[in-house]
């Protein structure tokens, strides 16, 4: 007799924005916004933590992931983006009158990092917008320096696969940061750590200007606009 197959939790998706990053210069301020996100827009969300491989001891988890979720420790090697594939590799893949775009989707394609690859090929067994979260994605900073073209490829690539990403950047701001649909920047901690929203979703109870408490900010996104 076979196992039931895992029950799949319906995505909430409380904005328009597919591609959200959250910024801050306290570490467990950010993490903890970016969980409270994760959990309210996709309870499917797929989290790769980022570790640091300098590091003797390994990171403290971040609070409220189980391990039984969809939770990868992954150096920053993994996610460095593939070198552009050869035409002549890129035409052993395609159909004689495939358009120009999608020659051009599958270049992209063949440039995000082989698990993110992964990734996006499962997106479509769990239902569409599968949310990727990229955890201490300052860590990535050697392979997507601030401004990098690659971060505008990376997004897009991802979005037009059917996943949507959420970043958490713990230090200065970034220059690329507006190429995100959503950007969030955390201050304090504790009890009086607060979220303002630099670029917001006017859809949403998160639109451009929004400041509120990190401990509302969970009801505040499940609340529907009236």
């Amino acid at each position: 007799m076979s196992a039931e197959p895992p029950l799949v939790a319906e995505p909430r998706w409380w904005t328009r924005a597919h591609t959200l990053v959250v910024g801050g210069d306290a570490e467990s301020t950010v993490l903890s916004v970016a969980r409270i996100l994760a959990e309210s827009l996709d309870p499917n969300f797929a989290w790769l933590e980022i570790i640091d491989p300098r590091r003797q001891d390994p990171d403290p988890p971040v609070n409220g992931i189980p391990l039984d979720r969809l939770f990868h420790r992954v150096l920053p090697e993994q996610l460095r983006p593939r070198p552009l594939a050869s035409p002549r590799k890129i035409r052993t893949m395609v159909q004689p009158d495939d358009s120009p775009e999608v020659l051009v989707r599958l270049e992209r394609f063949l440039r995000l990092p082989e698990l993110v690859q992964q990734i996006s090929l499962q997106a479509g067994e769990v239902g569409p917008r599968r949310l990727l979260v990229l955890g201490r994605g300052e860590r990535l900073v050697q392979y997507y320096p601030d401004g990098s073209p690659l971060v505008r490829e990376f997004l897009s690539t991802l979005e037009s696969h059917g996943i949507s990403i959420l970043v958490s950047y713990f230090g200065p701001p970034r220059k690329d940061s507006l190429l995100f649909d959503l950007v969030l920047r955390t201050t304090g901690t504790g009890p009086t750590a607060s979220v303002s929203v630099e670029k917001g979703d006017p859809t949403s109870a998160l639109a451009t200007g929004t400041r509120v408490p990190v401990r509302n900010l969970a009801q505040l996104v499940l609340t529907p606009l009236a």
